[in-house]
């Protein structure tokens, strides 16, 4: 973008985020022009890679570092706080040519807890908490991706509830160096997008592969028309976690709706240990919390009761049980992965949550999408059509084993790259 285009981008963010909240702050054309052309950072990024060009737009979720702006995590603590630097992945697409047009809105260090945005769809409801305001910039099309990240749902469910593309990348396949840290064990970097089309694109610019990263991949060897998808009976599914009638619809209707397209769609039987994996992720997630917040918490009048009391729930957790839940959850991922082997499927569709988006006084239920961030596996949310009842939309998961993340976008923009509704602000 040439300044002139930055500028009138930069008013009508100024215009929708006195309605919807969900930018931390609105820089200046010529602020955002200078940080855009600083396309390396301390990390030594290869000149080379500065010649390539995008004209994909980008905001990111406020606990990336920002070299030139304010990282501040949702924190009256970290208010004004800036880093110095660059979070990795953010060097990495700006030496893409991506252009950087502002933070979004988090929870208080991106813990589970509502902020002031507002949910375009319907004020009354939540917006996904965590990334927040990563959905909604994306939403209302003030750009073409936002980085944001995932240890529970944070990506799943604010691109549910508002009816956006959702990538929850393999763990370890992006940088987290420059990012606030959570929990070890699940902390993941995804990205929320308006177009399905472009992810292969965004996510072959954040990921670290080749020799330099043994460990890391893309497994690309399946066209999507001969991929078999594998579904859970909605009754197991039920035993594990709510699902609304709305959403059961959905799930229905996609799975046929697959199998009008030709695709191989094949019913499994759900594995036994999902009916503990929310118990371990708590387990594993509050432990942490309170080891990497303790400080934090001391400063009581500048952290949230609500913050206080989730990180607390730490507290009930001792170190051998934190460790016990750490082997516990990679021995449940080798299970996961001969599971998903045996059962000679590519990928596996799911409800990504229970429904719409709850009313602002209603708790937000357990969901699946949870679950493939504890087994670390690559999963894409999308959207289906909208509930009748309540006209908002639904989302569901499509998840796979590791490293399959190319192969899962590939199927998504093949059978599911038209978004069924759109929206538009009035």
């Amino acid at each position: 973008m040439n300044i002139e285009q930055t500028k009138d981008r930069l008013s009508s963010l100024s215009i929708t985020n006195k309605q919807f909240h969900h930018m931390v702050s609105i820089p200046s054309a010529d602020e955002l022009d200078e940080f855009n052309k600083r396309s390396s950072s301390f990390f030594g990024l290869e000149s080379e890679n500065s010649l390539k060009k995008s004209e994909l737009i980008f905001t990111v979720k406020d606990i990336f570092n920002t070299e030139l702006f304010p990282t501040e995590m949702g924190s009256k603590i970290w208010k004004g706080f800036n880093a110095g630097n660059n979070a990795r992945v953010i060097s990495m697409v700006l030496n893409e040519g991506h252009t950087f047009i502002g933070k979004t809105v988090t929870s208080e260090f991106a813990v589970h807890k509502l902020t002031d945005a507002i949910n375009p769809w319907d004020p009354e409801r939540h917006v996904g908490t965590s990334s927040s305001g990563s959905a909604i910039s994306v939403l209302l099309k003030e750009c073409d991706y936002s980085l944001c990240t995932q240890s529970g749902a944070s990506i799943s469910r604010p691109s549910s509830y508002l009816g956006i593309y959702g990538v929850k990348p393999t763990f370890g396949l992006v940088p987290r160096t420059g990012v606030l840290k959570t929990c070890d064990p699940l902390d993941t970097i995804g990205f929320m997008t308006k177009d399905i089309s472009n992810a292969s694109e965004i996510l072959r610019a954040i990921s670290l592969t080749g020799n330099n990263y043994p460990k890391n991949k893309f497994i690309e060897d399946k066209e999507p028309n001969l991929c078999i998808v594998g579904y859970f009976d909605i009754e197991e599914i039920s035993s594990v976690v709510n699902v609304s009638s709305s959403m059961v619809s959905a799930y229905n209707q996609t799975i046929l709706k697959l199998k009008d397209s030709g695709v191989n769609v094949l019913k499994l039987e759900m594995p036994d240990f999902f009916k503990n994996v929310h118990k371990s992720h708590e387990i594993i997630y509050s432990k942490s919390l309170e080891y990497y917040f303790k400080n934090e918490l001391e400063l009581t009048d500048d952290v949230s009761e609500s913050f206080k009391e989730f990180v607390n729930r730490g507290s009930v957790w001792s170190s051998n049980d934190f460790m016990k839940e750490q082997r516990n959850q990679l021995k449940n991922i080798q299970t996961f992965s001969s599971f998903v082997d045996k059962s000679n499927v590519d990928f596996i569709l799911s409800p990504a949550v229970h429904g719409v988006a709850p009313m602002l006084e209603e708790e937000e239920l357990n969901d699946l999408s949870l679950l493939w961030t504890y087994l670390h596996c690559p999963s894409v949310t999308f959207p289906v059509d909208k509930c009748e009842e309540y006209s908002l939309p639904l989302g569901l998961n499509l998840s796979a084993s590791r490293f399959n993340d190319i192969n899962l976008i590939n199927f998504v923009n093949e059978y599911f790259d038209k978004r069924p509704y759109d929206f538009s602000v009035t």
